[in-house]
């Protein structure tokens, strides 16, 4: 695809709303790439309601598990006061220093739009308030409370919405990137794949945000797993060793929760196609879907291949488009030649 093209696709999932538990919109818009672009495939959902796509002959010798999860971080609304006020509560890991003022969407019976409420620094000065994370989420919709209470439904959905663009050279912005472009690095692996002598099996999962939730409930085996995710881009007032050079090229895992040999195959497969390659060294745990996963069905021999983003869980998170193509090129080398 050229560049464009992957701008188009990351454009269209992340525009599209998935906080976790919601994703059906999300799958929906997979599943109508995927039947745009590919030859052939089975796609299914398995109990837990992940999506699943399957490419190339299940009878085939060698066998690839791909995941990316597919929800957003978001809200859920937990009250309609006096004057239509809604109130949201965190779904997800939400940084609350970005949210006063956001535009927000609600998904109910209709698309509602609203915006969070921030009382004017006027009105706070000398009372302490000032710099305070937001404690309580309130939404003005501009409708009445009749009207809110006849629109909206306790639980429903909502997201701070932005929409993507393009900003400088190859770098991207929008809400979602985590793990949107984790998702466009599957697919656009899975393409290079297509035809390929492995059965490839993709898992877009549910409820990543909320506790990895759709990647417990993997049954499915494989004879390793690569798992697709955001991680931290260099940026001011972090540790480089806890980050990576945003337009740098995928970053391969390293940690006692994933497979030594699949990180060190990964690393050389990139170095032998010539496919930039950073390394993400975690001491422990990922604290991605890879540690459930890799204990799955008795154990699959996993590991990440993560990209770099910057504002992480923001409505503004920037990737580098190379960064996806260079992801999905080096699943696509190592799983040829694993």
């Amino acid at each position: 695809m050229s560049q464009s093209e992957v701008f188009r696709l990351l454009k269209a999932l992340c525009e599209t709303c998935g906080v976790s538990g919601d994703e059906d919109r999300v799958f929906k818009k997979i599943r109508s790439i995927i039947k745009d672009n590919f030859e052939t495939s089975n796609i299914f959902y398995d109990k837990f309601g992940n999506l699943i796509v399957e490419m190339n002959s299940p009878e085939l010798e060698k066998s690839v598990l791909l995941e990316a999860h597919a929800d957003e971080i978001g809200f859920r609304v937990v009250e309609i006061a006096e004057g239509g006020f809604v109130r949201l509560a965190p779904c997800g890991g939400i940084d609350s220093r970005v949210l006063k003022g956001q535009a927000v969407k609600i998904f109910s019976k209709t698309n509602i739009d609203g915006v969070i409420c921030s009382v004017a620094p006027h009105l706070v000065k000398g009372t302490g308030e000032m710099g305070k994370a937001t404690e309580q989420i309130w939404v003005d919709t501009g409708l009445d409370q009749k009207q809110v209470q006849a629109s909206i439904n306790l639980g429903d959905g909502a997201v701070i919405f932005k929409t993507c663009q393009m900003i400088n050279g190859d770098f991207c912005t929008a809400k979602a990137i985590d793990n949107r472009g984790g998702v466009v690095a599957v697919l656009l692996a899975m393409k290079m794949l297509e035809g390929k002598d492995v059965f490839v099996r993709a898992m877009f999962s549910k409820c990543e945000e909320v506790g990895l939730r759709g990647a417990k409930a993997n049954t499915f085996n494989a004879d390793y797993a690569l798992i697709v995710d955001a991680s931290f881009a260099n940026t001011p007032g972090i540790n480089p060793w806890e980050s990576a050079q945003l337009g740098g090229g995928a970053m391969v895992g390293i940690s006692p929760t994933l497979s030594k040999e699949l990180s060190r195959g990964l690393i050389a497969t990139a170095e032998r196609h010539k496919i930039p390659v950073q390394t993400e060294v975690l001491a422990e745990t990922t604290g991605t879907t890879a540690d459930v996963i890799s204990t799955s069905m008795g154990g699959i021999k996993t590991c990440t291949i993560s990209y770099p983003i910057l504002n992480m869980h923001t409505p503004t998170e920037i990737v580098s488009l190379k960064d996806l193509e260079n992801t999905a090129k080096l699943i696509s080398e190592f799983v040829k030649e694993f």
